[in-house]
């Protein structure tokens, strides 16, 4: 306010020199001119406190429509922010409208899709019906015949009692086929295994009796050698002549032999007495003796074992 009551001082003191006329000026004296001075200030002030006024009018009047125009804005973003309101609304509700008219369609279509699968359904039941009709109409005759046997049988008092009781035969024949099938299957594994057994009893009966030959063979060929040397031994011992050589004779037979023994029984002894070795010669033919006898009695006892086994089975 200082600042704008030297302005209008200095703007009027200056205006007021400038309006007045230089003669005036130099014949007024200082007091008069101090007069007009104050008169003009008092002037001055008058007008500036006129202005001060009207100044302040004008501020209360801006004031006023600042406030106004500040309520108005504060309005006017209220609407503003309403409307934004409204618009979003409007957006979600157009949204789910949307949504929901989406949905429908689908609901819609897939009851469309719904309905025509029951149509198709509907019609291939109605073909089956017509279907399951001529089939009916074609097995009156069936349940016909069936009516007369339940009228002529005296066991049975409804028809489905007697497909009860054909598909319990039915059932009983085919668990019969079956265990039949496998009794065949079992008899001919049987017979399979007897010939396998038959064919393994005869390659081994085959081989027994060729080492029953062979082993006989030996037998006869050392009973053979031992009678030989014994005649020789007996000769030896009734020629006195003789002795000494049938004697050296002897032993080396003895000695041959029992090497052969040796050999054959896989004994190892160092025996070097004749009378000795005779022993053990005259034991491994009564130990092979022995040996034949129950190789064939064996034989003889399998043969008749499997003999048995086959005429039972």
């Amino acid at each position: 306010m200082a600042g704008l009551k030297e302005f209008f001082q200095e703007t009027v003191e200056d205006k007021l020199l400038a309006s007045m006329p230089n003669d005036v000026l130099q014949h007024t004296t200082p007091a008069t001119q101090l007069l007009e001075k104050r008169q003009e200030l008092a002037e001055v002030e008058d007008a500036l406190k006129s202005q001060k006024e009207d100044f302040k009018l004008r501020m209360d009047s801006l004031n006023q429509r600042r406030a106004e125009l500040e309520r108005k804005e504060f309005q006017l973003q209220e609407s503003l922010l309403k409307f934004d309101r409204f618009l979003k609304e409007n957006d979600a509700r157009r949204e789910r409208a949307d949504r929901k008219a989406t949905l429908e369609h689908q609901v819609a279509d897939e009851r469309q899709d719904q309905a025509n699968v029951l149509q198709n359904q509907l019609e291939a039941l109605r073909a089956s019906r017509a279907k399951n009709a001529t089939l009916l109409a074609g097995y009156a005759k069936f349940n016909d015949y069936m009516q007369s046997v339940l009228s002529i049988s005296g066991d049975y008092q409804e028809i489905p009692e007697i497909m009860s009781r054909y598909t319990t035969l039915r059932a009983t024949q085919s668990d019969l086929k079956q265990r039949d099938r496998e009794n065949q299957t079992k008899v001919d594994q049987v017979k399979t295994e007897a010939a396998t057994f038959k064919e393994q009893h005869r390659v081994y009966m085959l081989d027994g009796s060729n080492q029953l030959a062979t082993l006989q063979a030996e037998k006869e060929a050392a009973r053979t050698e031992t009678l030989y040397w014994e005649n020789q031994l007996a000769q030896v011992q009734g020629a006195a002549t003789k002795r000494t050589l049938l004697l050296g004779q002897i032993k080396m037979a003895t000695s041959n032999l029992y090497a052969l023994i040796q050999k054959r029984s896989n004994v190892k002894s160092n025996d070097t007495n004749t009378l000795q070795q005779l022993d053990k010669i005259r034991l491994y033919i009564l130990d092979l003796e022995d040996i034949t006898q129950d190789f064939q009695r064996g034989l003889d006892q399998e043969f008749t074992d499997y003999t048995g086994g086959v005429e039972a089975s």
